[in-house]
């Protein structure tokens, strides 16, 4: 009878400790109410992963961006002295420095499909004039611009060859007009206004995601199902954008104040509904990638800071049941800092860069499932 009450009594505890971490959830700040909930609530184990060094081209540094079903991995790398970059593409141990379009001396592959064709821009350098790419069978050709602009970009390519782009008056520094590109003809993708819009992600389906202007100086991510465009709100103050769309239809971005310049969150949004994902106890995060399980990753702030000074960055995995630190989830004396997660296939293989070689050395990771 006593250890029956004992049991009673600790489950009354359990549950008032619940009552009261809401309530505080609700009256804090969302820094400190994230915290407090990853106090009382530590995720459930999630998988490890065998981690994958890729390699770059001249000892300077590569960044991996998206990966296909068989495991093609595309980002760039940079060249001799480290000041000119290439978009690249690995595959099974080697490296193809894929080039670059004419009079162009950078390069930067954003996206691929399970064709293998490869979506990014080329140009003179990562801020000035551009043009989106669409790479394949070995030859790089421009996706051209909208009518009356100067520049443009690809983000992503889908599986029937849908490329989404921006397209720019005059530099990255102009507002953009998304447009999709197919079959070598180019479509506005629909009007946003003259503040602008970008588009990040495009789905088997052709939904597009990215973010826009709901209104001046109020930038909401938005999903484009033809001819409909849905202002996805936001889960954190007033600003979000949206980075990557799965063929279900769930999408994931990151959302924050107004400036986007102090606390936010990433999230998921699927059934209608936006879903704060939280942080890894810092004060932002940004998810990046979403497969069609349900895996999501990204980026965000722990609570510590670099020796510099910065806050400290590490990639990240979520179920939407909890976010993990992937440097948890790779193998103990790996000499690895992961930092970014970017890309992300439907065997959960996890592609980003992060800091090697104690801290020298900036690589390109693949990640894949050992448990």
């Amino acid at each position: 009878m006593n250890s029956a009450i004992a049991l009673v009594i600790v489950a009354i505890l359990v549950v008032n400790v619940f009552l009261v971490a809401d309530l505080w959830r609700r009256s804090l700040s969302p820094r400190y109410a994230r915290i407090l909930v990853t106090w009382f609530r530590s995720p459930p184990p999630h998988r490890h992963y065998a981690i994958i060094d890729l390699g770059d081209l001249a000892g300077h540094g590569s960044f991996a961006y998206a990966i296909n079903s068989s495991d093609q991995v595309v980002g760039y790398a940079y060249l001799f002295d480290g000041t000119a970059m290439h978009a690249v593409m690995w595959q099974k141990g080697n490296i193809t420095d894929l080039g670059t379009l004419p009079d162009t001396t950078d390069s930067v592959a954003l996206g691929i499909n399970d064709v293998g064709q490869v979506v990014g821009w080329s140009g003179a350098n990562p801020y000035g004039s551009s043009r989106g790419f669409l790479w394949d069978g070995g030859a790089m050709s421009d996706i051209g611009v909208l009518v009356g602009d100067k520049d443009s970009r690809a983000t992503a390519i889908n599986a029937s060859g849908q490329i989404v782009a921006n397209s720019y008056t005059a530099g990255t520094s102009t507002a953009a007009r998304p447009f999709v590109y197919h079959n070598k003809v180019v479509v506005p993708l629909s009007s946003f206004g003259s503040a602008g819009a970008v588009a990040n992600g495009i789905n088997t389906t052709g939904q597009v995601v990215g973010g826009a202007y709901a209104m001046p100086s109020i930038w909401h991510a938005f999903m484009y199902t033809s001819p409909v465009i849905a202002d996805l709100g936001t889960v954190a103050g007033s600003w979000s954008d949206a980075k990557a769309i799965n063929d279900l239809g769930a999408v994931v971005g990151s959302s924050s104040d107004a400036s986007n310049q102090g606390t936010g969150t990433a999230f998921l949004y699927a059934s209608g509904t936006m879903k704060d994902l939280g942080t890894l106890g810092g004060d932002r995060a940004y998810a990046m990638g979403v497969n069609n399980n349900g895996v999501v990753i990204g980026s965000a702030e722990n609570g510590d800071s670099e020796p510099w000074g910065s806050p400290a960055v590490r990639a990240f995995v979520s179920t939407g049941r909890g976010m993990w630190d992937l440097n948890d989830l790779i193998p103990a004396g790996s000499d690895w800092k992961l930092e970014v997660a970017n890309g992300i296939n439907q065997a959960d293989h996890i592609v980003g860069w992060g800091h090697m070689n104690a801290g020298k050395t900036i690589h390109a990771f693949l990640l894949t499932p050992i448990d």
